[in-house]
């Protein structure tokens, strides 16, 4: 793993927009990373290293939920980097059913790309961190979702937020030996463009029964908590799934509001 004055050489999955941007802009302050982003939307990708500056490595465009175009995308990200300290899987979907209308083909959608995408990077990446025999960082996006009820996220969703949540804390006792460090971030309600229609259409006081707190997270504080877990700071720090969500699961009971599919 980098030390404190050196650069952390990183891959940030689902990079061309929301968290994952986010965090591939975050990551450049005070010359922190190197960084390839990785996403389906190519011309997202390439924004993103745009903005990186010198800072960006590579733009790749991968379905993460094929293994052999994983194998060769973080083979080509750890040639650009000249090598692997961690790596941040942001890349998923949420197809808007729910549990009476959810179809098959959406939920195992969801799952490949979610779940099985997620694993698919994360073990390729270990594997490039157990060569080069310098431990690394692991983490991945699992959900408040995971945890209670959240209006709007389908089953198929949230089962897969529930998945990677356990994968991390399984991975992270499993990797310890290497000096891998695996967490998992389960954000609560973010400003991305997949819940902008949602924000817009809550009232204050629906606002407050979704986020106690009185807003949505911002992408940017995502990052922040990201950033911490990748640096010297976060040593000590795995086999955990971290919260942000403004106490949005604080309360025991289920709440509902509108959301942007509701008539």
């Amino acid at each position: 793993m980098s030390s404190g004055t050196e650069r952390t050489r990183l891959i940030v999955t689902g990079g061309g927009s929301g968290i994952g941007r986010a965090i591939a802009v975050e990551m450049l302050r005070g010359d922190r990373a190197d960084v390839v982003v990785l996403d389906r939307d190519g011309d997202a990708a390439n924004a993103t290293l745009n903005a990186l500056g010198d800072r960006g490595r590579a733009a790749i465009e991968i379905d993460v939920g094929d293994p052999v175009l994983v194998t060769e995308a973080v083979e080509a990200a750890v040639g650009a980097l000249g090598g692997l300290d961690a790596i941040v899987n942001c890349a998923g979907i949420n197809i808007h059913e729910d549990t009476v209308s959810a179809t098959p083909a959406a939920f195992e959608q969801t799952l490949r790309v979610n779940v099985m995408g997620t694993f698919f990077c994360s073990q390729t990446a270990a594997r490039q961190m157990i060569k080069q025999e310098t431990g690394g960082t692991i983490l991945m996006m699992s959900s408040t979702a995971a945890f209670g009820y959240v209006s709007g996220l389908g089953p198929h969703y949230t089962a897969s937020k529930a998945a990677i949540a356990g994968m991390a804390t399984a991975m992270a006792g499993e990797l310890a030996p290497q000096a891998i460090r695996v967490n998992a971030i389960a954000p609560g309600p973010t400003v991305t463009p997949m819940t902008d229609r949602l924000r817009r259409s809550l009232t204050r006081e629906e606002l407050a029964r979704y986020v106690p707190l009185g807003r949505f997270i911002e992408p940017a504080e995502v990052a922040q908590l990201v950033a911490y877990l990748v640096s010297p700071a976060g040593a000590m720090i795995s086999g955990q799934v971290i919260g942000i969500n403004g106490a949005t699961t604080a309360f025991a009971a289920p709440r509902r509001v509108r959301t942007s599919s509701d008539a």
